[in-house]
């Protein structure tokens, strides 16, 4: 009896299909994705251009937190539990963005390892960035 191997998961192929949760949307530059205050309901994921994720506070100074590029998530928040965006997504330059709804990401996330692996890496990678980059800005 021959084993059948699984195919590996094939990201490029998996971001170009849209339905079952996933929509492909195109953004102009200054373009406003998401606002701090929106429900959070999907995860983007920003296949070509910049995006800023920026806070404003109370006062209406505003802090920005990342410049994404291409192959970078944002607003996985919502994956945690977070019902309202904390912060806002504009797009900087021109901007082709696949948004996937909370409940596809989980099913993904559950059906494809490989899949969760790249999420898991690319948003710690993330993580360890913006933690250095704080470092430096504060001494």
């Amino acid at each position: 009896m021959k084993l059948i191997e699984p195919k590996p998961f094939d990201i490029e192929a998996f971001w170009a299909v849209v339905g079952d949760g996933r929509t492909m949307r195109k953004y102009s530059q200054d373009h406003v994705i998401f606002a701090q205050g929106d429900s959070a309901d999907s995860v983007f994921y920003l296949q070509r251009g910049q995006v800023k994720i920026a806070v404003v506070s109370p006062r209406g100074k505003e802090g920005v937190i990342a410049v994404l590029g291409d192959g970078c998530f944002f607003g996985e928040g919502c994956l945690a539990g977070q019902e309202v965006r904390i912060a806002t997504a504009v797009a900087i330059t021109d901007c082709s963005v696949v948004q996937m709804t909370k409940e596809a990401m989980a099913r993904v996330l559950h059906a494809e390892p490989e899949f969760s692996d790249m999420l898991i890496t690319h948003l710690l990678t993330r993580n360890i960035r913006i933690e250095e980059d704080l470092i430096d800005h504060l001494f």
